[in-house]
Order: C-alpha cells, then sequence, then structure tokens
C-alpha cells in the first residue's frame, strides 16, 4: 500500500483469476475484431480500444445511465457477452480495490471510474507506441486537487 501511496501504481501477481482473464480476453478479442473490421487499431484508435468508444456500440446505445450508473454500465457491457462478469469485475474487484488504496493513502472520496480501456499493441508493428503513463498528468490544476 504505501509503494501505491508512493507511486501511484501496483502491481498485485493473482490479482485476476484465470477466469477473469478469459473473460476480459474474449471481451477484448470481441471489440479489436469490431476495429479491425472497420479501421486499422494503430492509426484509427491509437492502441487504445474502450468498450463505449469504439464504435461497437452506437452512440445513441451509450445513454448517460450507462456512462453514469452502475445499473446502466452493467446492462450495456452485458450486450457483449452472455455474462456480466467483465463489467463486475470492472466494477467490484477493481473498484473496491482502487478506493481501498486511496483511502489508505488518505483520500476521502469515492472511487470512480473514468474510463476503463483495452492497451492493444500488434506484433512487429513499428508504429504502435504506447507508453505507459499516469493520466494525471493530463489533468487540469483543478482537477488534480483530487487523489488518483
Amino acid at each position: 500500500v504505501s509503494f501505491y501511496c508512493k507511486n501511484g501504481f501496483l502491481i498485485v501477481d493473482g490479482f485476476l483469476t484465470p477466469k477473469e482473464i478469459a473473460t476480459y480476453s474474449a471481451e477484448a478479442q470481441t471489440l479489436v475484431n469490431h476495429c479491425y473490421e472497420h479501421g486499422d487499431i494503430v492509426t484509427h484508435w491509437g492502441c487504445v480500444v474502450e468498450p463505449f468508444g469504439c464504435g461497437f456500440f452506437d452512440s445513441t446505445e451509450i445513454s448517460e445511465q450507462a456512462r453514469t450508473t452502475r445499473k446502466g454500465f452493467v446492462a450495456l457491457r452485458n450486450t457483449l457477452f452472455e455474462s456480466n462478469s467483465a463489467a463486475t469485475c470492472t466494477l467490484d474487484k477493481f473498484g473496491r480495490c482502487a478506493e481501498q488504496l486511496l483511502v489508505a493513502c488518505g483520500a476521502s472520496e469515492k472511487a470512480y471510474l473514468l474510463n476503463d480501456q483495452y492497451i492493444v499493441k500488434p506484433p512487429h508493428e513499428p508504429s504502435a507506441q504506447f507508453a505507459w503513463h499516469q493520466d494525471v498528468l493530463y489533468f487540469s490544476n483543478q482537477e488534480r486537487q483530487y487523489p488518483v
């Protein structure tokens, strides 16, 4: 926890179960296949595939409720698969972990999902540049007052 508070990231071996990894993998493959049918993963999406931002869902399907409430988010994500395990894992497992880490580091606010995305770097593609970074560097000074 102290490492996270100091560095802003944490690697936890075995955090996801094999079943959870398989679920995320299947969801990512579905979204990536959609992207490849409609453009190039590198030039059109910059190697970043977001479930709500890659065109898989029509913009009219992404309601305010889907963007701002748990029920709406899970309902829309469930249309990718019969199971809601990716959506609930994102909110429950990652969300609870993030919230616990933020509280341990002194935050008093609840954790919110800003966005979720898959980073897809095709093999042997020299133009696929995506350096690991912390998004806080892109936040305004006002936004930086909140722990991330």
